[in-house]
């Protein structure tokens, strides 16, 4: 012990009493709980079901903080207590009720963590709540425990950290079931020297095994195994810090094991030089290099130089300019671009604010040799929130390729019950389903084809004009002109390089009527002219905010949209409505509301979303109670979703 804590016999030791085990500290919580959930969904295409969950949990918790022979020898925080959960649940196809006795505590040992080599081990048992949006919220089982250590200085010049963990959870509630267990091992060196430069080098490996999904499809187990190295550097030159170069390289090999095994192999590099020349005048220079290995399936590199710059002159004139070559390679296609890009924006001040005016010319060249007329997408991530379109990143998608998976890879989705698919002119969407197996706000995968456009070569121009007018501090107006041509230079695009011609122009108001009142609005319209799919979008936004007696504030907000896309259907005709309050009436007292309404009768299915939260809370001294009640209807098509909830919680501290 002496060899491992010099130093204890000096008088600069911590003041803390030697001795064999000691409590410094006892603190703990007891609280109550108490939830209400209620569903229904209906639909002409289906037989109505309703679900009804309360539960009421009774919780005490309590925490004690020690240490043994020294603060700085071991420390610990030691705590743990029971949590008694009553659950009713009454369904369209049955009941069923629940008691259940369950026990939460932390373990948490903390070993010489004012020496250069620190060690921290814990275990911990809990059961959290889950609240994922309509899918309703319940109990989860969560185990973890874990060990970290450093070795820092003066012991070692460059600082090392491992870290391993591990966490299992399980828990299921009305469209979500969780079942993972996730390993994971890392160790970092890191180094700073000279006056701000560094060096990071991170190697991690995680496994998760998952069975997570939703009740209503089946659920595959998957095996996720990443391998990670990636490296971290930045260094600053010149007597004044004016070179700054930062690298980056990230190192990933993947196994995922479904039905059967598929590798990834990801390789990336990334440099970035910032130079400054003067004051005003700056300079970068970027380089990105990215290779992706799929055995058996694709090879994807892309590599990429730019070089570009500023001037200032001034605070009136600014010019920028840069360079790009960029190669893209794929087993469908081969691509090669070149372009340079040229911006410069002028700010005339008047006696009554500022007039500004930009101007930015383009010319790309594109140079593409396509050996197959489609080119594949793994894993494009999604957030499917609500029931919002999400445009997916390229364009001219091969429907019938799409292949929509959960982020674990549990589960496929099916089209026309979880989602649908939505194409206008080149640009394809996805919306998720009410009623269907994708919960609200839910991260999804996607895999699908899109045409690569054949063997061509094309230049293309492109240039924007836009001035912008500030008056009265309050007052703002704003056009923009934006052209884009492309001309075939040798070959031929079977799919159409899309000239765009845009108009566009607006005007924002924020005015203050007297101390109380703000008043605003936003106005935009734009006329776009495309060889794919011209369309034609006006918006309108207005407010009111109001401060009240109280420390209070009503905020009321008016959205309204169209969007006339030609030779379709898909258009949208959507107003929105939001009312929010804050007050806080009296010392310790908290009370929110909001409201949202949104409707969109546009499109070949009538959407619709209605939501209303409030939310009172009181802290008196150790005292907390809180009460919450939210509300949401969606409907999509045919499709009604409610759910309402309630929950109350009552916590003491001591």
């Amino acid at each position: 012990m002496l060899l491992v804590m010099p130093g204890f016999a000096s008088a600069d030791v911590r003041d803390a009493e030697i001795g064999g085990f000691r409590v410094t500290d006892i603190s703990g919580t007891t609280s109550a709980r108490y939830l209400l959930d209620d569903r229904e969904y209906a639909s002409q295409n289906a037989r109505s079901n309703a679900e009804k969950q309360r539960n009421l949990e009774l919780e005490l918790f309590i925490l004690t903080r020690s240490y043994l022979y020294h603060p700085d020898f071991l420390n610990m925080k030691i705590g743990g207590g029971p949590l008694l959960v009553t659950q009713d649940y009454i369904a369209t196809a049955g009941t069923n009720d629940s008691n259940e006795a369950l026990f939460n505590f932390v373990v948490d040992l903390n070993f010489l963590d004012q020496k250069a080599y620190p060690v921290r081990t814990y275990y911990t048992r809990s059961h959290p709540s889950i609240t994922t949006s309509l899918a309703g919220r319940f109990l989860v089982k969560r185990n973890q425990y874990g060990l970290n250590a450093q070795l820092r200085q003066p012991v070692s010049p460059v600082q090392f950290t491992f870290d391993a963990f591990h966490v299992d959870t399980t828990g299921s509630g009305f469209d979500t079931r969780l079942d993972e267990n996730i390993d994971e091992l890392s160790l970092t060196a890191f180094k700073s020297y000279r006056n701000a430069d560094r060096l990071s080098v991170t190697y991690r490996w995680n496994n998760r095994d998952s069975l997570s999904g939703s009740p209503g499809l089946p659920i595959q187990a998957s095996r996720i195994t990443t391998g990670t190295a990636d490296l971290d550097a930045r260094n600053v030159f010149g007597s004044n810090g004016q070179l700054e170069l930062v690298q980056q390289v990230f190192l990933v090999d993947q196994d995922t094991e479904i039905d059967v095994l598929t590798k990834l192999k990801d390789r990336r590099y990334f440099g970035n030089l910032n130079w400054a020349h003067t004051k005003s005048t700056r300079s970068f220079y970027r380089y990105t290099d990215q290779q992706t290995t799929r055995p058996g399936q694709t090879n994807v590199s892309r590599r990429s130089l730019v070089v570009g710059g500023s001037h200032e002159r001034g605070q009136n004139l600014v010019v920028t300019a840069n360079a790009t070559v960029t190669e893209d390679r794929d087993s469908a296609f081969e691509r090669r671009l070149a372009g340079v890009q040229s911006n410069i924006k002028y700010t005339y001040p008047t006696a009554f604010g500022s007039i500004s005016l930009g101007m930015g010319l383009g010319a790309r060249n594109t140079d593409q040799v396509s050996a197959q007329d489609r080119a594949q997408v793994f894993d494009e991530s999604a957030v499917l929130a609500g029931t919002d379109r999400i445009d997916l990143r390229n364009d001219f998608v091969v429907a019938e390729t799409l292949v929509v998976r959960s982020e674990p890879k549990t589960q496929v989705f099916v089209e026309g019950i979880d989602y649908r698919l939505v194409t206008v002119g080149s640009s394809t969407s996805i919306q998720r389903l009410v009623g269907g197996n994708i919960a609200d706000g839910q991260t999804v995968l996607l895999e699908y084809a899109y045409l690569t456009g054949g063997t061509v070569k094309f230049d293309t121009l492109s240039q924007n004009y836009v001035a912008n007018i500030r008056f009265l501090n309050h007052f703002s107006a704003f056009a923009r002109l934006s052209d884009r041509s492309n001309r075939v230079v040798a070959g031929a695009s079977v799919i159409p390089l899309n000239d765009v011609r845009s108009v566009e122009f607006g005007g924002r108001i924020d005015y203050p009527l007297g101390n109380r009142w703000t008043v605003g609005g936003e106005y935009l319209r734009t006329d776009q002219n495309e060889d794919i799919s011209s369309y034609l979008r006006n918006s309108y936004d207005a407010y009111a905010e109001v401060r009240l007696p109280m420390a209070s504030s009503l905020r009321l907000m008016m959205h309204q949209e169209t969007i006339e896309n030609e030779g379709s259907v898909e258009n949208v005709d959507l107003v929105q409505y939001r009312a929010s309050l804050r007050s806080r009436p009296f010392r310790g007292i908290i009370v929110s509301w909001d409201s949202d309404y949104l409707e969109d009768i546009g499109g070949t299915l009538f959407r619709e979303r209605v939501s209303h939260s409030m939310t009172a809370q009181w802290v008196y001294r150790q005292m907390r109670i809180m009460v919450r009640g939210e509300f949401v209807s969606e409907t999509l098509g045919s499709t009604l979703r409610d759910n309402a909830r309630v929950t109350a919680q009552i916590q003491r501290a001591f």
